[in-house]
C-alpha cells in the first residue's frame, strides 16, 4: 500500500510494520509493504521528525519499532555511496532489506531517507506485496529548508539536489494524499496519528 506524502514510508503485514521515509515513510508489517510519501518531497520535508512521531504512535500502542534514518545510514551502512543515481539506488536497496529483516521480526521499522526515483521504489515494494502510497509539495520544502540546502542549490552551490537539478518521479497512484490546511501543513504528530489509525483500520497492526 503506497500513502503520498512525500516523505514517508511504511513496509507492512499482518504480523509486522516497517515505517520508512524515502522521500516519504516506509512501513513493514510481516509481508505487506505501505507507503507514505509527502507531497513536500525533500530534504527539508521533516521525514525524520514525522518518523520519530511516527515512532512514538507506535510505541503508545504497544508495537515495536525502529527508525532507520537517511543521514544516520548514510554515516555507517551506507557511508561508501555517494549521490549518483547507481549509488542512490543501492542506498534504497539496502536500507529496504534492512527494513525488511525488522519486519521478519515483528517490529515496525520506520525508514526516512529520500527515494527520487520510481524503479527504486518499486525495487522496495517488490520485496513485499499490497503497497500503499501517501504524497505531499516541493514549495513546502523549500519554505522550510532548515538546513538552508535549498537556497545553495538554487544557487548553484550543491549540485544533483532533489527536486531541483536531479529529478524526482513521483508515485503514480496513490490511496491517500497529505497537503497544507489553510495554507498549513498538518502537525508530524497530526500526520502519525493518521497513519496509524489507517493501519488500525486496514488490520495491520492486529496481533
Amino acid at each position: 500500500m503506497w500513502f503520498k506524502f512525500d516523505a514517508l514510508y511504511l513496509i507492512s503485514s499482518r504480523r509486522s510494520v516497517v515505517a520508512a521515509a524515502f522521500h516519504s515513510i516506509v512501513l513493514v508489517v510481516g509481508t505487506g509493504l505501505i507507503v507514505v510519501h509527502f507531497k513536500v518531497r525533500d530534504h527539508a520535508l521533516g521525514k525524520s521528525t514525522l518518523a520519530c512521531s511516527l515512532g512514538k504512535e507506535l510505541h503508545s500502542r504497544g508495537k515495536l519499532s525502529y527508525i532507520l534514518d537517511g543521514d544516520n545510514l548514510r554515516h555507517g551502512l551506507n557511508k561508501d555511496l555517494g549521490f549518483k543515481p547507481e549509488d542512490r539506488a543501492e542506498n534504497i536497496r539496502r536500507t529496504g532489506e534492512v527494513a525488511k529483516l525488522f519486519a521478519d521480526a515483528g517490529l515496525v521499522c520506520v525508514a526516512s531517507l529520500i527515494s527520487p526515483y520510481r524503479k527504486d521504489r518499486d525495487a522496495c515494494r517488490a520485496m513485499l506485496p499490497d503497497a500503499n502510497f501517501i504524497e505531499a509539495r516541493l514549495y513546502l520544502c523549500e519554505a522550510r529548508d532548515p538546513k538552508g540546502l535549498y537556497k545553495l542549490a538554487r544557487a548553484g552551490k550543491i549540485k544533483g539536489f532533489t527536486g531541483i537539478d536531479d529529478p524526482y518521479e513521483p508515485p503514480i497512484n496513490c490511496e491517500i494524499e497529505i497537503q497544507k490546511k489553510d495554507g498549513v501543513c498538518p502537525a508530524p504528530t497530526a500526520m502519525a496519528e493518521q497513519v496509524v489509525s489507517y493501519l488500525e483500520e486496514k488490520g495491520f497492526l492486529q496481533s
